[in-house]
């Protein structure tokens, strides 16, 4: 008899700790948390940075970014080195050409994948300038006495095609026309 109980509470302890383990090791835990930071884009580079706020009670295989042209995220650089939590990472993307870009920090644990927000970054041309704009009337520095009219004549200059100028005055937009220049009577 004393045998029996033995075995029983030797096989019930046994169970028990079968069931905690699968309960810890497979059943406890999330994906990761993930921010997708910030970026520091320059002439034809990007710096990337993310940062895992939470393992998810699993430790962090995997984790890197997705970027790309547009918001499919094709490319994608990945880490498999040890990382804690609250610790930033980065990657370089380096022959970037004028665009827009789209980019997602990510970490994959045994949970599965957490992701950041997908956010966004623009390459600009380094050789194109903003538009040049000349008002050629009225002239700089004139005074006029209150209530003249006044004829402002206005024209834009760029390396591509202007496609319209606008006037504004005290933050009001006062006439849009297209082409490159305007005159208007105020």
């Amino acid at each position: 008899m004393f045998k029996k109980r033995t075995i029983t509470l030797v096989i019930v302890l046994l169970l028990f700790f079968i069931a905690l383990f699968t309960y810890n090791h497979v059943y406890k835990g999330s994906a990761p948390t993930v921010d997708t930071v910030r970026v520091e884009a320059q002439d034809n580079s990007a710096v990337l940075y993310g940062m895992i706020t939470d393992e998810g009670g699993k430790k962090v295989r995997q984790y890197g970014f997705k970027w790309g042209t547009n918001q499919d995220l094709k490319q994608m650089k990945t880490f498999s080195k040890n990382i804690n939590a609250n610790q930033e990472f980065t990657v370089t993307l380096k022959g970037l050409k004028p665009g827009t870009y789209y980019y997602q920090a990510y970490a994959i644990n045994a949970k599965g994948p957490g992701y950041g927000t997908i956010k966004r970054f623009i390459i600009k041309d380094k050789h194109h300038q903003a538009p040049t704009v000349v008002i050629s009337n009225p002239k700089d520095r004139s005074s006029l006495p209150v209530g003249t009219r006044v004829k402002i004549v206005a024209a834009a200059k760029d390396a591509s095609k202007i496609e319209n100028i606008s006037l504004y005055i005290n933050g009001s937009l006062i006439i849009k026309k297209n082409g490159a220049s305007l005159e208007y009577t105020w």
